[in-house]
């Protein structure tokens, strides 16, 4: 057990007193396991918290849902029932146009301090060729993500996991082909995008036009290591939340 759950959202630290919480949004294929980690990590008066989407983990007897709309409706629905007061967003690959795209939809109703988009390049077009994918073979689409996004998770390597594991990338690429391309609106909050250094979905400039979905302040975080940095990198990740959001250990 990663900790209560809570129906569309897992505890990773609980805490009900918490001073802010930080919601976390996993890559594609993955659930709120890909933070599990996390709750081994101090958070001081955080409450981390991970979305679940139906079809995985605690919601596996619900229908996947397979249009982006419907799955940030879903992910609103579960922010927006979290008790008041500042929240922050953590979002990597896939996670990161999700925890944005959340952040967009409360934004008129709930303090949103800082949306961490971690391992996305800016969105400048539809994502309709990932539909292509679905149709691959689970080798064939393992390769074409390596090829992209480099050495995969470790879910994609276990041969036990590796069927379950391809067929919800297809189920979260098939949503995400139906996302339109860019920012639905500029957000007042930081936007803070973390880059893996080994990441070849992240090289050169590809995060860079991320500034022009906010108002408020834009910085750039270079990590060790590839694509997947979420756990090799969750001392050096949190540390920069926790410092963000003026909480201490």
């Amino acid at each position: 057990m990663l900790g209560q759950p809570l129906t569309r959202l897992t505890a990773l630290t609980p805490n009900p007193m918490a001073q802010a919480r930080l919601i976390c949004f996993p890559f594609a294929g993955a659930g709120a396991g890909a933070f599990a980690a996390w709750a081994r990590t101090p958070a001081g008066r955080l409450e981390t918290l991970a979305y679940v989407a139906p079809g995985r983990e605690t919601r596996a007897a619900e229908a996947p849902l397979r249009i982006w709309r419907d799955l940030v409706a879903d992910a609103t629905a579960a922010c927006r029932d979290t008790p008041a007061g500042p929240m922050a967003f953590y979002g990597h690959s896939l996670g990161a146009l999700l925890a944005f795209d959340v952040a967009a939809s409360l934004a008129r109703t709930r303090e949103i301090a800082t949306v961490y988009i971690a391992a996305r390049s800016f969105p400048s077009r539809q994502l309709s060729h990932h539909a292509v994918a679905i149709a691959l073979s689970d080798e064939d689409l393992f390769d074409a993500l390596e090829t992209e996004f480099g050495a995969p998770p470790p879910a994609a390597t276990d041969p036990e996991l590796r069927a379950l594991a391809a067929e919800r990338l297809r189920t979260d690429l098939e949503a995400l082909s139906t996302r339109p391309a860019g920012a639905p609106r500029r957000l007042a909050a930081r936007l803070v995008a973390l880059v893996g250094e080994e990441d070849p979905s992240t090289k050169g400039r590809a995060v860079e036009p991320w500034a022009s979905a906010t108002t408020g302040d834009f910085d750039i975080v270079n990590l060790p290591g590839g694509h997947y940095f979420v756990e090799s990198a969750r001392d050096a990740v949190r540390a920069r939340i926790l410092r963000d959001v003026g909480i201490s250990r």
